[in-house]
């Protein structure tokens, strides 16, 4: 089942289960360290502790990360528990061990409660994406579009993007590049559209943040 997404450009609020706290830490930097609009509300190192949180409406995440494979009540058994209970969460369940794991699921049909199983060695922002894509967070879903279209960038409006947040006019730039004041907003134009901005501040702090310069 896909979460319903939301229409309010709230972020997508988050729950994280893991019996590892190192592990714990790794995926909550990952959703939240690229600036990515997704709110980690809370952490649980049980699956009971995370049952527990969700009681409350105010810390009942949009969509629940959970580990598989945990000591007691595991990963799959949470899904089946989340899913009775709140049929519209998302829940994406997370493993090291992806290849086996997702063909014995399959087969036994112990996974039908989760939307999705991924690797935890997924990168963060393909992690990001497709947590965007399961719970269908409209406000995540652009930013994912965003960064999409920011690797798109050509060299030429790269190098308006640095020299803009080195502090450079337009008129300086023309002169740098050895090109009219006309290319100049061309290439800041395209660019501005491509990261979904709508200044020289808000492109360079974009630029910097995706870590495109």
């Amino acid at each position: 089942m896909k979460g319903q997404g939301t229409t309010d450009g709230a972020p997508l609020r988050v729950g994280i289960v893991d019996n590892d706290p190192l592990v714990l830490t790794m995926l909550e930097r990952s959703l939240t360290s690229p600036g990515a609009p997704v709110t980690v509300i809370w952490t649980a190192t049980s699956a009971v502790e995370a049952l527990q949180r969700c009681m409350t409406a105010d810390d009942r995440p949009d969509l629940t990360l959970t580990d598989l494979q945990m000591p007691g009540v595991d990963g799959f058994e949470l899904a089946r528990r989340l899913r009775a209970q709140y049929p519209g969460m998302s829940i994406v369940g997370i493993t090291a061990f992806l290849t086996s794991l997702a063909a014995s699921t399959k087969d036994a049909g112990t996974g039908a409660a989760l939307d999705a199983i991924v690797d935890k060695a997924t990168p963060a922002r393909d992690l990001i994406a497709e947590l965007a894509t399961i719970s269908g967070n409209t406000r995540l879903l652009t930013w994912v579009a965003q960064q999409d279209a920011a690797k798109e960038l050509s060299p030429q409006e790269l190098e308006v993007m640095r020299l803009y947040s080195d502090g450079h006019t337009n008129d300086a730039i023309a002169r740098r590049l050895n090109v009219s004041l006309t290319t100049v907003k061309t290439y800041a134009r395209r660019a501005f559209e491509k990261l979904g901005v709508h200044s020289r501040t808000e492109a360079a702090i974009a630029c910097l943040k995706r870590g495109l310069i």
